[in-house]
């Protein structure tokens, strides 16, 4: 059995998303010009980044409780 793991309370210090460097915020920009053609300031290029990341991080962090889903008689295979 897997641990559980949990967000901590979003009052804790210790829920702290990734924060953008200066490489992935220049690499935004670059890769934002070259497909889309608009050139990002500094700060909109950290925003979309930060985005990204955020999304990214809450998507790889497991949130349940359970293993799996319980088995549904009618479709599983015995």
């Amino acid at each position: 059995m897997h641990p559980t793991r949990t967000l901590p309370d979003t009052t804790s210090r210790e829920f702290v998303f990734p924060q953008p460097d200066a490489e992935g915020i220049a690499k935004t920009q670059e890769v934002y010009l070259n497909k889309v053609g608009h050139a990002l300031t500094e700060a909109e290029a950290r925003e979309v980044l930060s985005r990204v990341m955020r999304y990214l991080y809450v998507l790889n962090f497991p949130c349940f409780d359970t293993d799996s889903t319980q088995e549904n008689p009618t479709t599983t295979a015995r």
